[in-house]
């Protein structure tokens, strides 16, 4: 086999009968073998790799590509090719420069670089380096070094442009976005550390103080002009954020530094800001887990400490050194069951957690899980926590501890029921106020004595109650565990969703094997055929949808009226669940509904929608065979 057409036999006035081995998945390692053959004449590889950069698909150019990509991989089989320097050229081009109307496609450009990884090293290092040379353009220059320093570690060219960039720019979110590229790439060296050891001395902007420090801790391992600049900071600056990132990149740059693990004692000792604790105590247990300085200040500090949320975090701050330490349980335990809404001292940090109490509630009540699983005491301050009137939500923190300390913890008998017996008299007194804690609280109980009557009642009564929100769907879900309640809830789930609901219906795969989907019957049809009925509905009602999406996204007078914006959301609620239509049979249709997306004009009217449309279409070609492609494209 030393003929280049028997990879490549192609047919330029009726191209769908061509034999194209080049984009079958189990033909690439031969083809590439084919390229290292020493008795493979090298006009044979010219002419293949010309017949590869050459392809034109006719149907969108994604194969083009993907032919394109198979050319360059093979220079690394066969260096001396005469296309080399050009191909390469035209995957940075793809990579990193403009495209006349608009930038490449997100797909194109991720797929052109991965290819320069795989690609002759040596020409895409000097094609580099010519782009840095030569491009006015300062992003493209940041981008570029930043890759060829991944791609050949060290190369000076590439860290003295990101140097340079850092020289010549003023606006801060880019010279952060330079630090960033600049620790990627500069590890060890000595001038981009000296560039960036004078931007943190130098720089008033904290948050860029603070880029300046990380990168100081990615790129100085072990050098003194680091490590002297570090410890000069810490010993101007002190207790504060900027401290702890001052402190870790000093660590990272010299382990076990004393200036840097005593900085980090000093904001145990003395700040009020929970984030700053919590962090400077995962620092230190990184390098010393039984640091006997922290030992003694967290000590000291919560006996003194009045403020019970931050004496909690004291607590278990100093438990995960020893949790041995007079005190802690008790602390945690009598702040869990007196607390009464208290705040937390700095919000920045913990806006995701909802309210102060909540949190504080969580961080308490997952410390003593953490440090005293199984522990009697803790497991009776859990259910007396239950049984106050806390918010639903607190108490459902309780229930979560509970539930798995019984389910990883070796709880005796009686243990384990006066959990249960919690849990039901919790589900009793609470009944109806969130169906949704109602549900997973019958769960609980359901995962630590399967054959509950209560629990399963509640969930029975949830399904019966025909709640109308999407969440409800998890009572079902739990019941589908019992032979004796599967059909029932089936029957609820299928109730619960129209077919329109086409994303929803789907999640049943995950649920199901395909021969169980056979087996579960509704009104005289499998869910099998009930899901298939589904999609093929879902797939006219997105053809629908693309129809009218395209005649609204081409006519100027709907782009300030409301009804474009409520078809457009239309067509985003059915667009959703395309990616999980995986049947082959449906591919073409959309192939040909798509299509127009894919035009100069249209991209500028909804560019958004043109990079929805083109990664899917990227997506299909990348898993169909060119035949079926093409037939789709032309159909």
């Amino acid at each position: 086999m030393n003929d280049w057409k028997y990879f490549f036999d192609h047919e330029l006035n009726n191209p769908e009968q061509g034999n194209y081995r080049i984009f079958a998945s189990d033909s690439k390692v031969e083809i590439l073998h084919w390229f290292s053959r020493d008795d493979i004449p090298k006009q044979q590889k010219e002419d293949l790799i010309r017949a590869l950069v050459n392809f034109d698909d006719n149907c969108g150019g994604f194969y083009r590509y993907r032919a394109y990509f198979l050319a360059a991989e093979a220079l690394n089989y066969f260096p001396e090719c005469s296309f080399g320097d050009a191909i390469v050229k035209q995957l940075l081009d793809w990579s990193y420069l403009y495209f006349g109307w608009k930038l490449f496609p997100q797909p194109l450009v991720e797929a052109a670089r991965k290819t320069l990884e795989v690609t002759d090293k040596t020409r895409v290092v000097k094609a580099f380096e010519l782009l840095l040379r030569n491009t006015p353009s300062r992003l493209t220059l940041q981008s570029a070094a930043t890759k060829l320093g991944e791609l050949d570690s060290g190369n000076k060219m590439a860290i003295a442009a990101l140097i340079l960039l850092l020289d010549v720019t003023e606006d801060i979110y880019k010279l952060k976005s330079i630090c960033k590229s600049i620790s990627k790439i500069g590890f060890g060296n000595q001038a981009a550390i000296n560039t960036v050891v004078e931007l943190m001395e130098t720089i008033e902007d904290k948050n860029l103080c603070r880029e300046a420090i990380k990168t100081l801790g990615k790129i100085g391992c072990r050098n003194q002009t680091a490590i002297l600049a570090l410890e000069k900071f810490l010993q101007i600056n002190r207790g504060d954020r900027i401290c702890l990132d001052a402190a870790e990149a000093l660590l990272l740059v010299d382990k076990g530094n004393e200036v840097a693990l005593d900085a980090l004692v000093f904001l145990l000792e003395s700040t009020q800001e929970l984030y700053l604790l919590i962090k400077a105590v995962e620092y230190l247990q990184e390098i010393d887990s039984q640091n006997q300085a922290a030992i003694k200040v967290l000590s000291e500090r919560l006996k003194s400490c009045k403020d019970d949320c931050l004496r909690a975090e004291i607590a278990a701050s100093l438990g995960k050194f020893d949790r041995n330490q007079p005190g802690i349980k008790e602390v945690l335990i009598e702040i869990l069951e007196t607390s009464q809404g208290y705040f937390l001292m700095d919000l920045e940090y913990f806006r995701n957690f909802g309210d102060n109490e909540l949190y504080s509630h969580r961080r308490i009540i997952s410390s003593l899980l953490l440090l005293y699983p199984g522990d009697k005491e803790v497991i009776a301050s859990l259910i007396s926590f239950l049984e106050k009137d806390w918010s639903v939500s607190a108490c459902f923190l309780s229930i979560s501890a509970l539930r798995n300390m019984s389910l990883t913890q070796p709880l005796n008998f009686a243990m384990r029921k006066k959990i249960i017996s919690a849990f039901i008299r919790f589900l009793q007194k609470n009944k109806g106020k969130r169906v949704r804690v109602d549900t997973n609280v019958a769960e609980a109980i359901l995962q630590l004595e399967p054959d509950n009557k209560i629990a399963i009642d509640i969930l029975i009564e949830i399904i019966q109650s025909k709640p109308d929100n999407w969440i409800e769907e998890k009572a079902p879900i739990v019941l589908l565990l019992f032979d004796s309640y599967y059909q029932t809830a089936i029957n609820r789930l299928i109730k619960l969703y129209s077919f329109g609901e086409l994303g929803v219906l789907l999640e049943y795969k995950r649920l199901f094997s395909e021969n169980g989907l056979e087996k579960i019957v509704y009104k005289d049809k499998t869910v099998r055929l009930l899901i298939d009925d589904a999609i093929s509905l879902g797939i006219k009602r997105l053809l629908n949808a693309i129809r009218k999406d395209k005649k609204l996204c081409s006519d100027c007078n709907y782009i300030t009226d409301g009804y474009y914006n409520f078809e457009r959301e239309s067509f985003w609620n059915i667009w959703r669940n395309v990616d999980s239509i995986n049947k082959k049979g449906y591919s073409p249709k959309i192939i040909t509904a798509l299509k127009e997306y894919l035009s100069k004009k249209f991209y500028y009217s909804n560019s958004s929608r043109y990079d929805e449309v083109y990664q899917l279409m990227w997506n299909y070609a990348e898993n169909m065979s060119y035949k079926d492609f093409y037939q789709a494209w032309h159909g």
